[in-house]
């Protein structure tokens, strides 16, 4: 595959194999293919649009994530792009079948959890909090960075704390 040419693998609805929380394997679905739109100028880089379903605390909705293809000299495997067609991977029953288990797991624990008690959570090191509490049962409280992002405050949570969602 060549720069030129991976935009040919790439048709809209094409599902994809993407990495883009915490390196963990996702299924998304390209909605804009990242074609060249001046066969004269060298592009330093190509755009996908892709998405997927997402949970924001309060109900799913699809997230579109643009991915960006850098100029690459030569050719590559297939799979050695960032993103590549499911169809390249190499057992993608497998993924599939592990991705839906994970997101049944997800929305049993959050958009189909009962209210109260199922909505808490043990955890155990550094998270980002927005709109949620942490209860301790500790003496010292959660360390609050300085810094803030668009997910929230980073927070350290210790194994005797608990997070709930309001």
């Amino acid at each position: 595959m060549t720069f030129e040419t991976l935009w040919t693998i790439f048709a809209p609805n094409t599902l994809i194999v993407a990495r883009p929380f915490m390196n963990i394997p996702q299924i998304l679905k390209v909605a804009d293919s990242p074609i060249p739109y001046n066969s004269r100028q060298l592009d330093r880089a190509l755009w996908m649009w892709a998405w997927c379903w997402d949970w924001d605390g309060k109900r799913m909705l699809k997230v579109e994530y643009g991915l960006k293809f850098e100029r690459f000299p030569g050719t590559k495997d297939i799979t050695e792009l960032q993103y590549y067609p499911l169809s390249f991977y190499d057992n993608p029953e497998e993924l599939c079948n592990t991705i839906r288990k994970r997101s049944l797991q997800f929305i049993k624990t959050t958009a189909r959890c009962d209210l109260g008690a199922s909505q808490m959570f043990l955890y155990d090191g550094l998270t980002y909090a927005d709109q949620r509490s942490v209860l301790s049962n500790e003496d010292d409280k959660p360390v609050v960075s300085d810094g803030t992002s668009q997910l929230g405050k980073l927070i350290l949570v210790s194994a005797n704390s608990c997070i709930y969602n309001f």
